[in-house]
């Protein structure tokens, strides 16, 4: 089945079926406008798959060097909207970053959307997977990942 996916030169988002994990990449200057792509693409997504199934999410943000400044109220808009079409609410969420800066804007991102407390900012993928695994024995979900 060929699921929806983003490849551009600054954003790559897909569902891989095999760990039942979302990926999404971001490159150069983040700006609303690959937030509001992103969020779309989830929403696309959504009628292909099973959300109950997804594991978890992995969003990387290293090779962003900056955030446009619009992106944090695009972030709760869109959030918010995806929160009301879709229950996300079991799906833990890494936010891949490689240095402070981004670690501070991307808590701030964090801290408007709804549901922080499934998300968590990470240093690398295999980060990623070790609290996805430690989100689903603590909810009751057993980890495959």
């Amino acid at each position: 089945m060929n699921l929806p996916q983003i490849n551009t030169p600054s954003l790559t988002a897909y569902y891989d079926d095999t760990s039942k994990l979302t990926h999404v990449i971001y490159r150069g200057q983040m700006t609303a406008q690959m937030t509001i792509d992103v969020y779309r693409w989830i929403l696309s997504l959504a009628a292909y798959i099973d959300v109950a199934d997804v594991r978890g999410s992995i969003y990387d943000f290293r090779e962003v060097p900056n955030f446009d400044r619009y992106s944090l109220s695009t972030v709760q808009r869109e959030s918010r909207n995806l929160n009301f079409n879709l229950d996300v609410s079991n799906i833990p969420v890494a936010l891949v970053v490689k240095n402070l800066i981004q670690e501070s804007m991307v808590r701030i991102g964090m801290k408007v959307s709804p549901q922080e407390h499934r998300k968590k900012i990470v240093m690398s993928e295999a980060d990623a997977l070790q609290f996805f695994a430690t989100w689903h024995a603590e909810h009751g979900k057993q980890s495959s990942v």
